[in-house]
């Protein structure tokens, strides 16, 4: 018995050169952007005791990320903070980047009592134009 074969081609000539006008690896790319963003919350983090700036880390792809150090940082400059964990990232491509102190959210956004004092969303507005950079140009 004779069997029908359907033969699929796919053109890609346009994926193929969107792949080489990525600077480099993509993930390698996402990795750099948070790394950025880690370095730049960490300078606008206001200081008391430095529990806040110390627990700003990133997870980067499938890596645990550095919430070890993190915790040993935060547990020096304030002991007995509790540290939380940032989520795992699905893939290579996808990062975190966050406090893991409770009070991270009352600081950066402000509570009655107190006024905000953004630390993390003006990273982030910060190296937004090296997001432009990396991926700039990819769409022409």
């Amino acid at each position: 018995m004779a069997r029908n074969s359907t033969i699929v081609e796919l053109d890609t000539r346009k994926l193929n050169a969107l792949i080489r006008k990525i600077p480099g690896n993509v993930a390698d790319a996402v990795a750099a952007t948070a790394f950025a963003i880690e370095r730049q919350a960490k300078i606008n983090a206001p200081v008391d005791t430095g529990a806040l700036r110390n627990s700003i880390y990133s997870r980067v792809g499938k890596s645990g990320g550095n919430q070890t150090e993190a915790a040993a940082s935060v547990a020096s400059a304030r002991p007995g903070t509790q540290m939380g964990v940032l989520p795992e990232p699905e893939n290579a491509t996808t990062a975190y980047v966050g406090p893991g102190v409770e009070y991270a959210v009352y600081v950066e956004l402000g509570t009655s009592k107190r006024g905000a004092q953004p630390f993390l969303l003006p990273a982030v507005r910060a190296v937004e134009s090296s997001l432009a950079d990396k991926f700039g140009g990819i769409a022409d």
